[in-house]
């Protein structure tokens, strides 16, 4: 399983060490960091641009408005069993990107019976259905896309977009959630409002392979 922790911030592990939501010194981020205070602050404006909300308290330091569960390659590696780990070619853990399903579909197909992964904790140009934007914000949601190549993609597709709202239904659950339907064909909703979708794109030949990326968005705290 290869990794590849990719940021546009300056100092990305500044959000690593305010994601507790504790306050936190510019002074104390600085040593930690091995920048100066004013870089600190650069820092913080950065994040500030990117939609994470910083609070600065005069005199006491930085932190959060609300603690963030970061993504992490060791854990989720550890939740996937030893089938599922030998699928997975690659994993791509993002701080933003674009889409995650764009930035798969640029990339060559992986080999019938491997998994290409990416997820990143900001999305600016999501795709939602008939082209609305789906968006998420820092700390609020899913953004995963998973790329797959079918062997024959005209017996396969068909069945696939309420196959994967199936299967993110069953993850839900298994993650404590109750109340949560799936809407035909692949909308996840919970009290009458769309928190997830599944988004479905491929490259295919007439006859022949289709190489496939499944975009999940799950909207989780807004």
């Amino acid at each position: 399983m290869a990794v590849s922790i990719a940021s546009r911030l300056d100092h990305p592990l500044l959000l690593v060490l305010l994601a507790d939501g504790q306050l936190h010194s510019g002074e104390w981020l600085g040593k930690e960091l091995n920048v100066s205070r004013a870089a600190v602050w650069k820092g913080m404006e950065r994040l500030r641009a990117l939609g994470v909300e910083v609070q600065a308290l005069p005199r006491r330091g930085y932190r959060l408005s609300n603690p963030v569960e970061l993504l992490d390659a060791r854990r989720i590696g550890a939740e996937l069993g030893p089938q599922r780990i030998g699928q997975l070619r690659k994993l791509e853990l993002l701080f933003e990107v674009g889409s995650t399903n764009t930035r798969l579909l640029g990339n060559a197909p992986p080999p019938c019976g491997s998994a290409d992964v990416c997820l990143s904790e900001l999305q600016h140009a999501g795709r939602g259905r008939r082209g609305r934007r789906w968006i998420a914000p820092f700390g609020g949601g899913v953004a995963l896309s998973v790329a797959w190549t079918f062997s024959d993609g005209a017996r396969t597709l068909p069945a696939l977009s309420l196959g994967v709202g199936v299967a993110v239904w069953r993850a839900l659950v298994r993650a404590g959630a109750q109340g949560v339907t799936l809407k035909w064909p692949n909308d996840i909703w919970f009290q009458d409002r769309k928190i997830g979708g599944v988004l479905i794109e491929l490259r295919a030949e007439a006859s022949g392979p289709a190489h496939v990326v499944i975009g999940v968005g799950v909207n989780v705290a807004l």
